[in-house]
């Protein structure tokens, strides 16, 4: 081969490499690619604003007695959404915290609206009821709660705020005044309660905005509460040991940050999963991210729980150097799955609990959608059905470095970052993963757990106004 020939040969082989980086790169960018969703219909709404999903306290709840779909609006003085006709809870407030929330048209358009509906016989989702404020659904048997962040008004800030419970599928409501786990926060719609069967629930005392007051002796509140009744009466849990490490108390205190405080436990994350009517585990990570002059330094506690003459005991507490654990999912069969990270480990794993010995069997790394590149993954949500895993996921990938002229002279490593969104599933619990078609993270709605249903939309309610269906994919 001639210099000439083979000089064109390298710059087309160049050339080529170059074409399909850029070209996975942006297809990851701008979510194309991957398994197309079926479009079966599953339901519709009346305004696109029923669907419109947030971050937090939106989506489709499936349960034994009806499918609710809760939806909110953050940015209402944007919209044109008209005058609702379903019911609403801000009437149900003390007259002069009502005023506060809605006026003589309606809504007050400077607040978040939350809507309720549900499912009808037509395939219809019927908005039963509107709030002016953020609500979180929590279906019970037969009736649901919506936790809010709606002030009661009449007892100042230190009641807990507002819970609404519907005990007819939403026909009628009422404000539950014994709240619900009223000791564990203020803000109602903050608590995240792990059901198991009927009426048993539970909750962890988070404390977001100041350092932990519970779990910090034995004999003392653990800051885990249990309830038998919906979450209107509450059994304080007491710590068998101290579940919350102080680092500073670590017998190497050599790189220990000299600035760092005791009384600070890091980023404290807790789960709770009730395994039998009888026995329940709870994991609590700690996360210090500055507390130690060579690195983060993580720490997740395990302790098991027994029912003991109708009342929990914490066993011993077993503390895990290393391990972090991020997210867990149960589903009906009891199948744990949970995302955690090694302090040694670059990514973070998708690891299964094996009941016999309370270990973790890792079954593989999280997906991003610039492979064969590099690129690293957040887990914006998990759901997890009888026969599958899914996951939505924000991802990013350092750029070649080949492609920023500025960056050639910096540490590896540096340099520019691409960032995109993805939905990924998988059939054998995170060894393999499939990446589905949905555009934003925010477009899947939920799934339906013992049929492998996810549920999704095309567009917001700004981008496609005209859509009304919800539509459904079978994951295969």
């Amino acid at each position: 081969m001639s210099y000439f020939r083979l000089k064109w040969f390298v710059i087309l082989l160049i050339l080529i490499i170059l074409g399909f980086y850029l070209t996975i790169i942006t297809a990851a960018k701008y979510e194309w690619f991957g398994e197309k969703p079926q479009k079966q219909i599953f339901a519709s709404v009346d305004t696109p604003f029923q669907r419109e999903m947030q971050q937090f306290c939106t989506g489709i709840k499936v349960t034994p007695s009806g499918t609710w779909l809760v939806a909110r609006d953050d940015s209402p003085n944007l919209s044109d959404d008209e005058t609702s006709k379903s019911f609403n809870l801000n009437s149900l407030l003390p007259a002069k915290e009502a005023d506060e929330y809605s006026n003589f048209m309606g809504m007050n358009r400077e607040e978040p609206i939350t809507y309720v509906s549900k499912l009808n016989n037509q395939g219809h989702f019927e908005e039963v009821a509107r709030l002016q404020g953020i609500g979180c659904l929590v279906p019970i048997l037969n009736s649901v709660l919506l936790l809010t962040d709606v002030n009661q008004g009449q007892q100042g800030y230190s009641k807990q705020t507002a819970v609404f419970r519907s005990d007819d599928q939403g026909r009628h409501w009422k404000i539950q005044n014994e709240g619900f786990f009223a000791p564990v926060q203020q803000q109602a719609w903050t608590i995240r309660p792990t059901a198991y069967k009927d009426n048993a629930l539970w909750a962890w005392k988070d404390f977001p905005f100041e350092q932990p007051t519970e779990g910090l002796a034995a004999n003392q509140p653990s800051g885990l509460y249990f309830s038998k009744d919906q979450g209107k009466s509450i059994e304080t849990i007491m710590a068998s040991a101290p579940l919350l490490l102080d680092i500073t108390s670590l017998p190497d205190k050599a790189n220990l940050n000299p600035d760092w405080k005791a009384d600070d436990l890091g980023e404290i994350k807790a789960f709770i999963t009730q395994t039998h009517d009888d026995h329940a585990i709870l994991w609590v990570t700690q996360i210090f991210s500055q507390a130690l002059t060579t690195g983060p330094f993580q720490v997740t506690t395990r302790v098991k729980l027994d029912r003991v003459n109708g009342k929990w005991i914490m066993g011993e507490v077993k503390r895990i150097q290393g391990l972090a654990i991020k997210k867990l999912a149960q589903n009906t069969q009891g199948k744990i799955i949970t995302i955690q990270n090694q302090i040694d480990q670059d990514q973070d794993v998708i690891a299964e609990l094996v009941p016999e010995n309370l270990s973790w069997k890792i079954h593989g790394t999280l997906p991003h959608p610039f492979s064969p590149f590099n690129g690293s993954s957040y887990v914006y949500d998990i759901w997890i059905t009888h026969d599958a895993l899914l996951i939505t996921t924000m991802s990013e990938h350092i750029a070649a470095r080949i492609l920023q002229p500025s960056t050639w002279r910096k540490p590896a490593g540096s340099g520019g970052t691409v960032s995109a969104t993805a939905v990924f599933y998988s059939k054998d619990w995170g060894t393999s993963w499939q990446k589905l078609a949905i555009q934003g993270y925010l477009k899947v709605l939920g799934v339906e757990a013992n049929s492998d249903q996810v549920f999704w939309v095309e567009g917001s309610v700004y981008e496609n106004k005209k859509d009304s269906h919800i539509y459904s994919h079978q994951l295969k």
